[in-house]
């Protein structure tokens, strides 16, 4: 950062406009550094919750407008509207919500749309009951010899992945008690469910 707002202006940036784009992907290769840094820590690491009353319908609606969303993807919002309040850890499952719509994203480079739903299934009341997520996208789908992959740490199909973001998901849901799976068909696209408890402490 400090050599490149050195040379912005400079009579040598502009004799060589080169040496700012080298610049740039340096800035560019470093964050990608970064992040495969954070996902391997994150892996590392015992999951320790930090779990209150939540509005799971507000978790993931805040979600889109932390995304650069692609030009040419639609987010579909249908969410129930007398959704309960879960007992889950927001910051733990924000990073689940962020990492399957940019898998979503990833999944769709001409373009589509991703569906995110959220629907409660049980009685009220009952701790034991569960409320459903679901990341629904129109892309390339997987194929099913990679379905059975795809959580399994260090397993990936991208060019530059960790293999780690959906194994930290499925490690964060499980951590509430959950279950997170997909179903996918080639070329029709991939549907990620996420199951979660309402927690002894949630209210009817």
């Amino acid at each position: 950062y400090y050599i490149r707002d050195c040379l912005v202006g400079t009579p040598l940036a502009k004799e060589d406009p080169s040496l700012l784009e080298f610049i740039a992907l340096a800035e560019k290769e470093i964050k990608s550094s970064n992040d495969i840094i954070g996902d391997l820590l994150e892996f590392s690491r015992i999951v320790k919750l930090s779990v209150r009353s939540t509005d799971v319908n507000a978790a993931l609606s805040q979600v889109r407008y932390s995304l650069d969303v692609p030009s040419h993807v639609k987010i579909v919002e249908d969410y129930q509207t007398d959704l309960p309040p879960a007992m889950i850890d927001p910051l733990k499952m924000r990073q689940v919500f962020i990492n399957l719509a940019l898998n979503a994203f990833h999944a769709m480079p001409k373009g589509g749309e991703l569906h995110i739903e959220s629907r409660f299934e049980g009685v009220r009341g009952d701790p034991e009951s569960r409320i459903t997520l679901r990341f629904r996208d129109t892309g390339t789908g997987i194929a099913p010899e990679i379905r059975e992959k795809i959580f399994e740490p260090l397993f990936t199909t991208k060019a530059k992945g960790t293999g780690l973001g959906l194994s930290i998901c499925q490690g964060f849901v499980q951590a509430h008690g959950g279950k997170i799976t997909v179903d996918s068909e080639l070329g029709k696209g991939t549907v990620l469910t996420i199951a979660l408890p309402l927690g002894a402490a949630a209210p009817a």
